[in-house]
């Protein structure tokens, strides 16, 4: 989610930005599902995973899948971006290093202090009842004070990630791919679901609920796609072209694996298919990213920029509203959240998704002009300002 990519050239900075608000603008539909009608499927480890009423509800929810993983993926490609960058300019390792664990904990700060109200305002009560549309938490229950979301888990990935930059291509992404491995490895049995663990485990390893504290995006399952932004970085960097060509191959590649992977309904999975049609297929394990989630949606997301990369010459025209969102990432997240949940007190009982779509469009057409503001004001900062995290 934050925009580190000053060292690429303007039209490969372009395809990213756009691939950025593309996932952006979906992620503001799951999140006025949330608010406004009030569905939000969870798909968790050890609770069984939703089964759509409807392909209109599967879509709204589904599309999602691109958002947290697309952002891990650009924030670890960003990342790389910046490293090359500010070493040429003759920064030390050290001083990129402390920036970067800065950075991180100003956005884990944020995730507490100024996130967690605007999930409270909403439907923060929902998510935590067991009667409740949007799924079941895994973990022992409470009353969370403190949100472990997608911010605070950018924030601990960017920070671990920070000493890592230094690392080839090769070994960047093998420790990405062995971590995945990991990971997959050490998620508990389904039987200990609403077991209580320790905070440690809740914030490196399992999402969970414990008395205080709610990790929905717990840090080490999602350093592997830092990883691989990170690595894909290098072969930008050493052949920007071919580069910028490999998502159509890699999407392709990732959508047979997935297929596999998930058919298979073994390790990778965390779950079996619920059912046997195709939304039953689409329907993997988020929390933590299954092998299978991260498959399908680093392809989704790859094969979307590939469609950016052929349509660039439109992203001045009819695109330019991705360009908007996708360069003030930070600010556009902050104001999307409180401007749904805040909306959602205009229906306390809950709207149809035919009738939310609309509110959720009417929001982005809000936010439209706040980011082209934001993105002027950013621009006449300092580069050290921390207005220019937003």
């Amino acid at each position: 989610m934050t925009p580190e990519t000053t060292s690429a050239p303007t039209g490969r900075l372009d395809v990213l930005d756009a691939l950025r608000g593309f996932i952006m603008i979906f992620m503001a539909l799951d999140h006025a599902s949330m608010f406004i009608a009030l569905q939000h499927y969870s798909e968790s480890w050890g609770i069984p995973l939703p089964v759509y009423p409807s392909a209109l509800s599967f879509f709204t929810r589904v599309i999602s899948h691109l958002c947290a993983p697309g952002f891990f993926f650009l924030m670890g490609l960003g990342m790389h971006f910046f490293w090359t960058s500010r070493t040429v300019r003759g920064w030390s390792q050290a001083r990129i290093t402390k920036h970067y664990l800065k950075r991180g904990a100003v956005l884990i700060a944020m995730d507490i202090f100024i996130m967690t109200p605007a999930w409270v305002i909403g439907t923060l009560e929902q998510i935590t009842s067991e009667n409740s549309p949007v799924g079941q938490t895994p973990g022992a229950g409470g009353s969370p004070l403190i949100l472990i979301g997608v911010l605070a888990c950018l924030g601990g990935t960017m920070m671990i990630t920070s000493f890592l930059l230094r690392l080839g291509a090769g070994l960047t992404l093998g420790l990405g791919v062995a971590l995945m491995l990991l990971c997959q490895v050490v998620v508990p049995d389904a039987s200990l679901v609403f077991e209580p663990m320790n905070a440690a485990e809740r914030l490196f390893f399992v999402p969970g609920h414990d008395g205080i504290l709610m990790v929905i995006y717990p840090i080490l399952p999602w350093v592997p796609v830092c990883l691989f932004g990170m690595a894909y970085g290098h072969a930008v960097k050493a052949n920007p072209e071919r580069a910028l060509k490999a998502p159509l191959i890699a999407g392709v590649i990732g959508a047979v694996l997935f297929v596999a992977i998930r058919s298979a309904e073994g390790f990778g999975t965390h779950h079996p298919m619920p059912g046997d049609n195709g939304m039953a297929l689409f329907t993997v394990t988020k929390y933590p990213p299954s092998i299978a989630f991260i498959l399908l949606s680093l392809s989704a997301n790859a094969l979307v920029l590939a469609a950016i990369v052929r349509a660039q010459s439109r992203l001045q025209g009819a695109g330019k509203a991705l360009l908007v969102f996708g360069r003030a990432p930070l600010f556009f997240y902050v104001a999307h959240l409180y401007l749904y949940s805040l909306a959602g007190f205009a229906y306390p009982d809950a709207t149809s998704l035919y009738a939310m779509y609309p509110v959720w469009i009417v929001g982005l057409v809000l936010l439209y002009p706040a980011c082209v503001w934001y993105t002027g004001f950013k621009g006449r900062k300092s580069e050290d300002s921390l207005w220019r995290l937003f």
